[in-house]
């Protein structure tokens, strides 16, 4: 698959047919709009998805959202590790569900240095077959 790398300040943009949210919290509750109110949803009827994720449908031009999480970062064993993991899951995900042009968004995390670089690296590392 075919890709090119830019930042994307527009998540309404009509460029992607599904966002990966890949993070560091819990569902529902740090996220900005449209993804809190999606996931605050979708969490109050599925107790895992803080932990595997899902697929969700969501009110914008991609349609999609794959929600990505690294789970739990409560241990001192837990690194900045666990967004390339959560990543790298997020698109095999979409990439089962059908996604061509995946836009990948991160929120912000201070606990880790370098977790977007490490975040991209994830994502690509999942690209590549």
């Amino acid at each position: 698959m075919p890709c090119q790398l830019k930042i994307e300040p527009n998540i309404c943009s009509c460029d992607y047919d599904g966002i990966i949210l890949v993070s560091g919290c819990a569902p529902g509750f740090d996220e900005p709009e449209p993804f809190k109110t999606v996931l605050f949803s979708a969490a109050q009827i599925d107790s895992a998805l803080g932990v595997i994720g899902a697929v969700l449908p969501i009110n914008l031009p991609a349609k999609r959202l794959i929600y990505s999480p690294t789970g739990p970062l409560n241990m001192d064993y837990h690194d900045v590790r666990s967004f390339s993991e959560a990543a790298t899951k997020g698109i095999e995900r979409a990439l089962k569900a059908g996604v061509r042009c995946p836009l990948l968004a991160l929120l912000p995390d201070i606990r880790f240095e370098n977790v977007e670089l490490v975040t991209l690296l994830g994502a690509l590392q999942g690209l590549y077959v």
